[in-house]
């Protein structure tokens, strides 16, 4: 199998990044559960600290709506990997860029990265792995020899619809797992989410936060 690269939607994201960071064998399957689950052989007892009075709790990570997100991403990433991997020897990269190029055909490298949330070496690299599959093309435009399009080939267009299938047969099993009359809301509650945090993303961590008087960071 292809060594375990970086899940991910389509959405502008650091490498710490979407739809997932890169998973070895041993890792993120542990996405399937709780970080907080004991495992064989803890010696901790059932003894929690208290919290100092005043002070704010803790983060708690497997109840944190990023990470929450991030592990039903990583799961699914993981599925599709395990089907693209083997069959088609497909990196996680080269599938996120195959699927954008697959999309919208003639994109530039740069564009690639805003859309795939990848940088621009991962994306360099990964298109140069498709085009050594025989999946992807780039042909310099003529008016700008330095604008140099991507697109799929026949072969690579083939694979596109193929995982297009699979993706769409996941979508509708975790959509039917949302009760009908939930649906619309749900889907208003992930437009609400992208928004905000497209514009979290757009103000920075530092308007997140202030130094008082003392220097100490705090919330902003």
């Amino acid at each position: 199998m292809a060594a375990r690269e970086k899940p991910g939607g389509y959405s502008q994201e650091t490498e710490a990044q979407s739809v997932a960071p890169e998973r070895t064998d041993g890792e993120n399957r542990a996405g399937n559960g709780r970080l907080g689950d004991v495992q064989a052989g803890d010696d901790r007892t059932d003894d929690k600290p208290v919290a100092d009075s005043g002070q704010e709790a803790p983060l708690q990570l497997d109840r944190w709506l990023p990470y929450r997100l991030f592990r039903i991403s990583v799961r699914v990433a993981n599925l599709l990997e395990d089907h693209y991997g083997p069959r088609f020897g497909l990196t996680r990269p080269a599938w996120r860029v195959l699927s954008v190029v697959g999309e919208t055909p003639g994109l530039s490298a740069g564009q690639i990265a805003r859309a795939a949330g990848l940088d621009a070496f991962s994306v360099s690299r990964a298109v140069a792995h498709l085009r050594d599959l025989g999946f992807a093309q780039r042909s310099t435009a003529r008016r700008d020899r330095r604008y140099a399009a991507v697109t799929l080939t026949e072969a690579g267009h083939a694979v596109f619809l193929d995982l297009s299938r699979l993706a769409s047969r996941i979508e509708a099993i975790l959509i039917d797992s949302i009760p009908a009359d939930q649906r619309a809301a749900f889907e208003a509650v992930l437009d609400t989410l992208d928004g905000a945090s497209a514009a979290l993303e757009a103000r920075g961590w530092q308007a997140l936060v202030h130094k008082d008087r003392n220097g100490e960071t705090t919330d902003a």
